[in-house]
């Protein structure tokens, strides 16, 4: 049996990078229960979000170490679904014109046992 995986959402890095008042503790907690009960995965498009905080590649890079944060590409059918998920957004009267912004943030996404 495959070891349970959690793919990270770019948003509970930010708030632990950033020490986000609101969210830090709850981020914090959700990443460390993750990590108990298997991987921490990351994928380009988190990568990237998290990146811009930093300065260079190397601090980035040591940051979201390989060591703790397994490097996974994008599934198709996820950005499939991410797709679904966008249109009933802008069914619902939403205003964003992208789904990358909406599939790809949401603290949703922390959800231990993932298919990555």
């Amino acid at each position: 049996m495959a070891e349970p995986a959690t793919l990270v959402d770019t948003n509970v890095l930010i708030d632990i990078l950033t020490e986000d008042e609101t969210w830090f503790v709850w981020s914090s907690t959700a990443l460390g229960t993750a990590l108990r009960e298997g991987r921490l995965v990351i994928n380009p498009v988190i990568y990237a979000e998290v990146s811009v905080r930093f300065a260079d590649y190397e601090t980035c890079d040591a940051t979201l170490s390989e060591k703790v944060f397994a490097r996974e590409p994008l599934p198709w059918e996820g950005s499939f679904l991410a797709g679904k998920a966008f249109q009933r957004y802008k069914q619902r009267g939403g205003t964003k014109t992208s789904p990358l912004a909406t599939s790809a943030s949401g603290r949703t996404q922390l959800s231990p046992g993932c298919s990555c």
